[in-house]
């Protein structure tokens, strides 16, 4: 038997006063002149023993209420066989510090009001034994096990991060983090979080029977939030004047509608379009923004709306280049000859080259967005590799493959057979595809399509798309997916022995398309908290042409993120570098390659929670030593830290001993005459 508040004891010397009481009896002796002869012989038939026996049981039953009373104060138990062995406790204390805890309960910030709680969880147990804190951070300090009072410190120090850790890799995390104990002791995690549903069913984890995780939830006062999902462009690719259409997709977690609420978007923090909207509880809605672009330049874009009182995902990023030009290059046997290309891409929104392949610089062929290799004869291996290593890097290549073209298995299977002459028309094009966008104001029921005369049949792989298709259900253009970059087959030349579709009127908008889509664009924006790669193409070549490396620059940032080049594209690790929304430019030197947004993770948006009988039962199914225990009080907390430290307690049966003494001393001088 032990003690948890051993000072107590000290009371004990209270046991003195009943005995002192007992001992000196200061009551006075009356004279009574009795009358009455029969109640005279009543008192003298009471004996001596009779009045010592009531006397001694008074005493003892009051010493026993004092005394009883005073170990419930001291708290006695009995220690537990690992705690009788002097085993350490190793307590692993994650701390949820994602943007839902900045929510407000009625106690306060949750995140505040969670690291009160973990602070008094550290300061029940003793000081021999250790604490590890987790966070959605992850960072390697926190595999670290610390003393208590420096875990008291860490848990103050905890902030907001725009990470996000599905509940099951905290989880699995903890399960890591135990089997590369090398001590012996008792294994305790406990979470402090708000258990947002969003991204957590416990039906899909694989429970571990070592150890059981204790639960303590902190619920939102408010479980509303209206907030911008994500955005979209019409069009793939930003050109000079031309009119965009910016899709933003908005939505509203509450009970009731809300109506006239203001959409801004701007552009370079200038305001370029407004738009207000209503919506319901539940739904995600679309609102179209509409604007002209600029010239050409980078665009740094923010769509804007007010709401309170979570408010980190009210703003959105996005950015955009608009090219002054698409750099197109020919390849052809014979340059002297005409080329329906040339006349094609003199427009001043290109820059064409046309060369013979004889003749082709393999170093600046990196600086093309798009490679068109019309009827190349005898296609060698030494350009295949460079047209392979581009395509790799992102760039894109457009092959007219002709009835003499050989050499043409060096770029991939594109499955092509022997020339073929046969009239045939298009019948079907995918008109859901960038490649015809603006091309038709809606799907023709009857169209005039090119017809084609001799063609190299084709076998497509499954990856390959088919974009045109002719009567015979032949392919006439499909798309071939390559690493980063893309091949577009169509199986003619430019020929006008081949057919008419280089002088039908669906030529030049699929071409300029084509052009437009080869442009190598960043993604218009990243989600913080993902731990994803941002890949740039297009800018490999610049990073290998010196020793100094690409850094990110934001208004509070200059970092060199982890960069790297994998298949011609760079690759930039932004995770440890990147904490917070906004636009951050790409440089080396003093030049400006790309600008990359960010924006905090939406998963975080949705304030819906588990309630708690959900999380009572959620591990019910589990073996029952891996049974996840739910604590949703502070009073149950408390109850739970006590009896796992103090072991099995004994303090409540002590206080219905005292009163039951105390019982009896009432029954003693009440009915003992």
């Amino acid at each position: 038997m032990k003690f948890a508040h051993p000072e107590f004891l000290y009371a004990l010397f209270a046991l003195a006063i009943p005995v002192l009481i007992h001992l000196f009896n200061f009551r006075r002796f009356k004279t009574v002149y009795f009358t009455n002869v029969r109640f005279l012989r009543e008192l003298q038939e009471q004996t001596k023993r009779q009045s010592q026996l009531k006397h001694y049981l008074v005493l003892l039953s009051r010493l026993l209420a004092v005394a009883f009373l005073v170990f419930a104060f001291a708290g006695p138990y009995r220690a537990d066989e690992a705690q009788s062995s002097g085993t350490q406790s190793f307590v692993s204390l994650y701390m949820d510090n994602s943007f839902s805890m900045d929510g407000q309960s009625s106690e306060g910030r949750l995140l505040d009001v969670a690291k009160q709680r973990a602070v008094e969880v550290v300061e029940s147990y003793g000081s021999t034994d250790r604490f590890q804190i987790l966070t959605n951070d992850f960072e390697g300090r926190h595999q670290r096990w610390i003393t208590q009072e420096a875990a008291v410190n860490e848990l103050e120090q905890i902030e907001l991060s725009p990470q996000v850790r599905p509940l099951e890799q905290v989880y699995r995390r903890q399960a890591d983090l135990r089997s590369e104990m090398d001590r012996d002791g008792v294994f305790e995690p406990i979470w402090f979080s708000d258990f947002q549903r969003n991204g957590n069913e416990f039906s899909s984890w694989q429970p571990d029977s070592a150890f059981s995780v204790r639960w303590v939830r902190f619920e939102p006062e408010i479980e509303q939030n209206l907030y911008i999902d994500s955005v979209s462009f019409d069009r793939p690719l930003r050109q000079p004047d031309q009119n965009e259409v910016l899709r933003v997709w908005v939505r509203f977690s509450g009970a009731e509608a809300r109506t006239d609420i203001p959409l801004r978007l701007l552009l370079n923090g200038q305001q370029k379009a407004l738009s207000t909207f209503s919506i319901e509880p539940g739904e995600r809605k679309e609102v179209v923004l509409s604007y002209l672009n600029g010239g050409p330049g980078f665009y740094r874009g923010e769509v804007q709306l007010e709401d309170y009182p979570i408010t980190f995902d009210d703003r959105f990023f996005f950015q955009y280049e608009v090219r002054e030009q698409v750099s197109v290059l020919e390849l052809h046997e014979d340059v002297y000859s005409a080329s329906p290309l040339t006349l094609l891409f003199q427009r001043s929104e290109f820059q064409y080259d046309r060369v013979s392949v004889q003749a082709v610089d393999y170093a600046r062929l990196g600086r093309y967005d798009l490679v068109v290799l019309n009827n190349p004869k005898n296609l060698s291996t030494g350009l295949a590799g460079e047209l392979n290593r581009f395509m790799e890097a992102g760039g894109t290549v457009a092959l007219f493959a002709g009835p003499n073209s050989s050499g043409l298995e060096l770029l991939g299977e594109l499955g092509l057979g022997g020339a073929m002459k046969d009239s045939v028309k298009l019948n079907k094009i995918e008109y859901r595809h960038p490649l015809f966008a603006d091309v038709f104001e809606a799907q023709p029921e009857r169209m005039d399509f090119p017809q084609v005369f001799e063609y190299r049949p084709a076998v497509i792989a499954p990856q390959a798309q088919i974009l045109m298709e002719m009567e015979n259900g032949l392919p006439y253009l499909y798309r071939l997916p390559k690493e980063n970059g893309q091949l577009f087959v169509f199986v003619t030349d430019l020929q006008n022995a081949s057919g008419n579709f280089p002088r039908h009127a669906l030529f030049p908008p699929t071409l300029y398309n084509l052009a437009y889509l080869s442009v190598p664009e960043p993604a218009p924006y990243y989600s913080l908290g993902r731990e994803e790669l941002v890949e740039l193409k297009g800018v490999a070549d610049a990073s290998e042409s010196g020793d100094d490396p690409f850094r990110l620059e934001g208004e509070a940032l200059s970092a060199i993120p982890a960069q790297r080049i994998q298949r011609g594209a760079l690759l930039l690790e932004t995770a440890e570098s990147v904490e917070d929304a906004g636009w951050y430019q790409l440089k080396r030197k003093d030049s400006t390659y790309a600008y990359l947004a960010f924006n905090y993770d939406r998963r975080e948006s949705d304030p819906a929670v588990w309630t708690s009988e959900e999380l009572e039962n959620a591990t019910l199914d589990w073996p029952e030593n891996a049974r996840q225990q739910y604590v949703g009080e502070r009073s149950q907390l408390a109850g739970m830290l006590q009896k796992d430290s103090l072991g099995r307690s004994f303090w409540k049966l002590c206080i219905l001993l005292t009163l039951l003494f105390v019982l009896i001393e009432v029954l003693l001088l009440k009915f003992w005459k």
